[in-house]
């Protein structure tokens, strides 16, 4: 799947109760587009310098014609001198397109290479980050609802609970009446929260609890005052078990820490790659820095065949005048 910057840019996400701060997730994706237009660009220019290159080659293999007609016909004219520079011309031409041809190769697979590599890691990398904050933002909003409410629930309740039982096993029986009665109120006003609170603990795999009966007999109240003195208990456990479960988040947050720092080793090597990239082509400059050397002792080479033609012929010529003379005086 290919991503633009302004895909990027433009992405949005649920919104959901106390999740991540907006205008962090809206900064970090913006500094990532920004990142992967630099990197689109780079490429780009990496492209441009191949088709630079390219053209670069066509000239070389235009000047080669060009050489190989001109030593054609010094060929025709010529001695065994032309000849051996004509075999060096051209030898020395193919090393040179060879070169240019391996080259070109050579920066085109390296290229190719780097690109799908950095546009795998990009989507490897988002891909995981958001899978990474949708479960982060729900695990963390579950359990701060969680959090918050029950305990707040649990404390009150288990206050309450903690001083009802305390007095009725500590009262005289004209309390322990007056207890009840006021427990029983109590438990009816208090009734929704702890069904509520109870279907919470059951649906988490905690204690079936039964409902209470504000009309029971004393020996029931009290065996249900025990139960509740029970189900405090088992409350402040399943508090603990809460507490645990938001350390455990926290312990999440910093893996995610971690792989946000992961994140940045990937961009420097990255960057690293872009130096190596850098290097090829500077390394590919001096090649072709080489090949017009080469081309230009060809030129030397092919100017001295010519002088050395032109010195021939005159001598030819001077050599045919000084019988010509000769022959006159006879």
């Amino acid at each position: 799947m290919k991503v633009t910057p302004l895909e990027i840019r433009q992405k949005t996400f649920e919104k959901k109760l106390r999740g991540y701060d907006k205008e962090e997730v809206q900064a970090f994706l913006l500094s990532l587009s920004q990142e992967w237009e630099k990197l689109n660009e780079e490429n780009r220019e990496l492209r441009i310098k191949l088709k630079t290159s390219e053209k670069e080659v066509e000239k070389l293999r235009e000047v080669e014609e060009s050489l190989f007609k001109t030593l054609k016909t010094a060929e025709d004219t010529g001695a065994n001198v032309i000849e051996q520079a004509n075999k060096q011309a051209e030898l020395n031409v193919r090393e040179s397109q060879w070169k240019a041809e391996s080259i070109i190769n050579e920066a085109k697979g390296k290229a190719k290479e780097y690109l799908v590599d950095a546009e795998n890691k990009a989507k490897y990398i988002l891909d995981d980050m958001l899978e990474e904050l949708r479960k982060l933002e729900k695990n963390y909003s579950i359990l701060k609802g969680y959090k918050n409410d029950l305990l707040s629930e649990i404390k009150s309740i288990s206050n309450e609970i903690a001083e009802k039982v305390s007095r009725i096993e500590q009262g005289t029986e004209k309390d322990i009446d007056k207890a009840i009665r006021d427990a029983k109120e109590e438990v009816r006003s208090l009734r929704p929260a702890n069904e509520i609170i109870r279907e919470v603990l059951s649906s988490e795999g905690g204690t079936k609890y039964s409902k209470f009966d504000p009309n029971a007999s004393e020996e029931e109240d009290k065996e249900v005052a025990k139960k509740l003195e029970e189900e405090r208990k088992a409350i402040e456990e399943e508090g603990e078990r809460l507490r645990e479960e938001a350390e455990r988040q926290q312990l999440e947050a910093e893996e995610t820490k971690k792989k946000e720092e992961e994140l940045l080793k990937l961009k420097e090597a990255e960057e690293r790659k872009k130096a190596e990239a850098a290097r090829l082509i500077k390394e590919q400059e001096a090649k072709k820095a080489e090949a017009a050397r080469i081309h230009k002792e060809q030129e030397e080479k092919k100017a001295r065949a010519e002088m050395e033609k032109k010195s021939r012929v005159s001598t030819d010529s001077d050599n045919a005048e000084d019988g010509s003379f000769f022959d006159n005086l006879d």
